[in-house]
């Protein structure tokens, strides 16, 4: 298993480049930041690592600067990933009920890689094990289905990219545990599924000592581009900010 991310130079530049916009105008712009990453993210599979790389670089870059600045950062990218992990299957189960009106800003999310950047940021140490923790106990809630088998794979693999402390062997064989109680009766549709699940926690949980899951540079993932596909309203002013300097 591998992921793939951008040049680690092009993720640097704009770690830079993001960093001097939210010194520059620090409240306004952080906010403009972090929502434009995580857009950018949760609809983006293929972006999702390199995105939590940038997210964590530019709050290391911040607390050499601005301590203070910094922690509202990465709380700032933790509440709005958590926020819209919490919205989007709080929308999935509205589906059903009768009278429904979809939002529009649920179709801009792809959930396989919403809990892949969940599992990113908890990864790269942006995330803390709490917040990974309740989003991965409410897919565990949920009824089982071939799209929450794949959301729960996404989100271990890459959350388990790096050792954790918190990611205990009692831990993970609950998790396993609970998630062949829920397929149990769902066997023959998502036999497969559930096997692949139980197969990435088992290797999280044997893996050696300092063993790590690889990134892989991939030179046509272009982070302009990614971010220009689902840009908010103000991103723009904020690449402004930076090259006003």
């Amino acid at each position: 298993m591998q992921f793939t991310i951008c040049s680690s130079d092009y993720i640097a530049y704009h770690a830079s480049a993001l960093t001097r916009a939210v010194l520059a105008n620090s409240r306004r712009a952080m906010n403009m930041v972090v929502e434009s990453l995580v857009t950018t993210a949760v609809a983006q599979l293929e972006y999702t690592r390199s995105v939590a790389i940038l997210s964590r670089q530019i709050s290391n870059r911040l607390r050499c600067e601005d301590a203070l600045l910094a922690h509202k950062f990465t709380e700032g990218m933790a509440d709005a990933v958590v926020g819209a992990f919490f919205a989007y299957w709080a929308e999935r189960k509205l589906r059903i009920a009768p009278g429904y009106a979809p939002k529009r800003t649920a179709d801009a999310v792809d959930p396989i890689a919403l809990c892949a950047f969940v599992g990113d940021l908890f990864s790269t140490g942006v995330l803390p094990f709490t917040e990974f923790e309740e989003c991965v106990s409410t897919l565990l809630s949920i009824k089982p289905s071939t799209l929450l088998l794949e959301c729960l794979c996404a989100v271990f693999a890459h959350g388990g990219a790096y050792h954790h402390p918190a990611m205990t062997p009692a831990y993970l064989l609950a998790c396993i545990g609970a998630i062949e109680r829920k397929c149990a009766a769902y066997r023959r549709i998502e036999f497969f599924e559930a096997t692949k699940v139980t197969a990435v926690i088992g290797s999280i949980m044997f893996r050696a000592k300092g063993e790590f899951i690889k990134d892989v540079v991939d030179k046509k993932l272009n982070l302009d581009t990614a971010l220009a596909r689902f840009p908010c309203i103000d991103v723009v002013d904020v690449h402004m900010v930076i090259y006003k300097e």
